[in-house]
């Protein structure tokens, strides 16, 4: 099974959660958080990054971990 992460924050930190993921583990699926669109969209493109949504909450009943990169 694959690591389900939850990234809440795609601002600056986020960011680098998001990519050190795919890079510390072989199978992860990782889903971004943040209210901001233009912040979680981008995230998509990046390795192991599944879906965005603009909630956390929508989320977490699918992570095993969560992140938070959030002020």
């Amino acid at each position: 099974l694959p690591l389900r992460v939850l990234q809440v924050g795609c601002g600056a930190f986020g960011i680098v959660h998001a990519a050190a993921w795919a890079r510390l583990h072989p199978d992860v699926a990782v889903t971004v958080a943040d209210i901001d669109a233009a912040r979680r969209e981008p995230l998509l493109q990046m390795p192991g990054v599944m879906r965005a949504v603009g909630d956390w909450e929508a989320g977490l009943a699918d992570a095993g971990v969560v992140d938070i990169g959030t002020p």
